[in-house]
């Protein structure tokens, strides 16, 4: 039985934020994923109303990990990630997520590297920003932006814009 594409990006945004968790003492230039880009630019960017930012403990560690968590009015959610990977980045993703099964699109000019995933009421944006620092856009649930994949890569870009 196949899994749905967004329950794999799900399971592998979840394996890798539990990697980094348990590579704490690396050493990382970190950011506050709540505070990179603000609900407001959220807002306007996806043409949705968003609950308050909501921070899970367990997805932060500070210089590794932040994820900051928004409710969208119809039940679903935008989570913004930003990760300091402990594995330099080889160039790989689009590879790795292939043999996944999961189909994704390559974004040029966005990042050293930028993947974007959609399923049904699911977009699923990863960003390398470098060797090691990668961003994570997931939007789940309907947005009025239409394309909704243009929505979300000009959120991916206003986080990266913000991640000094």
């Amino acid at each position: 039985m196949r899994r749905p594409a967004y329950l794999t990006v799900l399971a592998l945004l979840l394996l890798a934020t539990a990697d980094a968790a348990e590579q704490a003492k690396l050493p990382g230039q970190g950011a506050d994923a709540c505070t990179v880009v603000s609900k407001a630019e959220i807002e306007q960017t996806l043409g949705v109303k968003l609950a308050d930012a909501v921070k899970n403990p367990s997805g932060q560690t500070p210089g590794v990990v932040s994820t900051c968590n928004y409710k969208i009015s119809d039940g679903g959610f935008v989570t913004i990630a930003i990760r300091r990977r402990p594995i330099k980045y080889e160039g790989t993703a689009t590879v790795d997520a292939k043999k996944q099964g999961v189909e994704q699109g390559h974004i040029a000019g966005l990042g050293r590297d930028a993947l974007l995933t959609e399923a049904s009421g699911m977009e699923n944006l990863s960003i390398f920003r470098g060797d090691y620092d990668f961003i994570n856009v997931m939007v789940m649930g309907s947005i009025p932006v239409k394309p909704a994949s243009a929505a979300v890569e000009k959120l991916g870009r206003i986080v990266l814009d913000g991640w000094k």
